[in-house]
């Protein structure tokens, strides 16, 4: 008899069991695609969508390799971007993307009333559209190069390589500005106020961390236009580099 409670009690206590792990299994099941699609929502909408424009042809062979290295720069943050050749897209592009226009010109313009050391500046304008201005000429003395001397010739893989870097860094630190108006310049990495060659070349790129935290917060929001502080290079004498 006492055999025979003990082994219809363990029967029982099995089925509870076994009850209350399906109830823990099917939660666990239901919850797992709901957390997964969380997730994938916040990486799809880490986007920027960047678009090349060079209306002077400064740097028309090199806008691919621009790309790459952006491409690069920002997958670290965990963030996805699109780099198109021409004009904004004023429509057909997700709600998710940021669309920033980067321009490339010879220099900034008198009324800006920048620095003449200026190697970008983000422009404000009123609707949906960021603009990112990059200068040519102020990127390429920073590398200590003559902007006279590249314009008048084919550029060699050397300057092409350095050329594309340099461009991309100044992009993604303007960007930052784009996404994040409010937040200053860092103390050290790409977001500081100014960058010497090396920073501008470095095969490494380094973000402060509660920056690059804030960035994919902002990406999550919807767009606020407004100027960034523009970017000069380092104090510090370029390096003059032989060809």
């Amino acid at each position: 008899m006492t055999r025979s409670f003990e082994n219809n009690w363990w029967c029982a206590f099995g089925r509870l069991a076994f009850f209350w792990v399906g109830i823990l299994t099917a939660l666990v099941i239901w919850r797992a695609p709901a957390v997964a699609s969380e997730e994938a929502t916040a990486e799809t909408s880490r986007r920027l969508a960047l678009l090349w424009c060079d209306p002077h042809l400064l740097f028309d062979s090199g806008w691919k390799r621009v790309g790459r290295e952006l491409e690069l720069t920002f997958q670290a943050l965990h963030v996805e971007v699109s780099w198109t050749k021409g004009a904004l897209e004023k429509h057909g592009r997700p709600v998710s993307e940021r669309q920033i226009q980067v321009v490339l010109v010879q220099s900034e313009s008198a009324e800006w009333g920048l620095s003449p050391h200026a190697m970008g500046a983000v422009l404000s304008r009123n609707g949906p559209q960021t603009e990112v201005y990059v200068f040519f000429n102020s990127v390429t003395r920073a590398l200590g190069y003559s902007p006279e001397v590249l314009r008048a010739r084919w550029l060699t893989a050397r300057e092409k390589r350095d050329l594309a870097r340099a461009m991309s860094r100044v992009i993604a630190h303007e960007v930052v500005h784009a996404v994040l108006p409010s937040r200053p310049h860092d103390p050290e990495g790409l977001t500081r106020s100014r960058l010497d060659r090396s920073t501008l070349l470095d095969a490494s790129v380094h973000i402060n961390r509660s920056t690059a935290e804030e960035l994919r917060s902002a990406l999550t929001r919807p767009a606020a236009v407004v100027a960034g502080a523009p970017l000069e290079p380092s104090e510090k004498e370029p390096e003059r580099v032989s060809n």
